[in-house]
């Protein structure tokens, strides 16, 4: 093209180079809607995105509740992106509000929770090599995880500090763990200007695609000093850790009392490495 314009011998005529310019330029643009109509049809997932940086920011909770039902009901469900993504265009097609409160994606949702509070960043720590397969422990130090509850003004005004003596009907009665015994044990053996801080270390099976559809134990960590009814809140928690799940190279090996006793071994061994982190 450009060595038929070097090439092009100017005419007598001057209308004649008006329409040979207009010719040129009509034929670029058809060419140019051609290809931005090409590109179009493409679908997103065949275009390598560019890589976007962004600011690393502290993030303490979800930006609201439904936000965080969803990512919790995907991860206790073991729920796909697919599924994922299905509950939140049925959400956003048959809900009153203009804005949606849930995220654009699941993939975007699990972005979001990996940034929550940048201090729980992740470790990786190899805890045991079986049939020449390594596995981890992505984890979080214990002491940041128990930081960031102590630091939520919303938790600790809910927070017990001592034994409550709890009756009901002049009869002891036991609503939460500051309640009971071994708490009241505890308290009196400790000297008075310390206090009882007990942890909670709970787990789930699950399968996430943010570690490489790797099958894993999710480790999460709460304490007792915060009552039922608060502790059941997405900021009442936070999550510790995952755990691999160790496969075995058959259904024999599966069976066998000695990859039992493995499987029991390298989860013991795992929650002693994150109390100790």
């Amino acid at each position: 093209m450009f060595e038929e314009i070097l090439n092009f011998e100017e005419p007598e005529n001057p209308e004649l180079i008006e329409e040979v310019l207009q010719s040129q330029s009509n034929k670029e643009l058809r060419n140019s809607k051609f290809f931005e109509e090409h590109f179009r049809s493409i679908e997103e997932s065949e275009i390598e995105k560019p890589k976007i940086v962004e600011p690393e920011i502290e993030i303490n909770e979800f930006p609201n509740e439904a936000y965080a039902d969803l990512m919790t009901l995907v991860t206790k469900h073991d729920l796909n992106n697919k599924a994922g993504n299905a509950i939140i265009k049925f959400f956003n097609k048959h809900s009153n509000v203009s804005v949606s409160p849930l995220p654009k994606n699941i993939a975007v949702g699990q972005r979001y929770m990996d940034k929550m509070n940048s201090r729980l960043s992740h470790h990786k720590h190899s805890i045991l090599s079986h049939n020449n397969v390594e596995y981890f422990i992505h984890y979080c130090p214990i002491v940041n995880c128990i930081e960031n509850l102590l630091s939520n003004p919303e938790i600790t005004k809910h927070f017990a500090y001592d034994y409550e003596d709890l009756a009901f009907e002049e009869e002891k009665s036991y609503g939460e763990q500051f309640t009971g015994n071994w708490w009241k044990s505890v308290n009196a053996s400790i000297p008075s200007v310390a206090k009882v801080l007990s942890i909670i270390l709970y787990s789930d099976a699950t399968t996430l695609d943010t570690l490489g559809k790797s099958s894993l134990h999710p480790i999460y960590i709460s304490l007792s000093n915060i009552s039922t009814w608060r502790r059941n809140k997405e900021d009442a928690k936070q999550l510790l850790g995952y755990l691999p799940i160790i496969s075995a190279k058959d259904e024999t090996e599966k069976k066998s009392s000695e990859f039992k006793i493995l499987v029991r071994k390298t989860f013991h061994n795992s929650i002693k490495f994150l109390l100790h982190q």
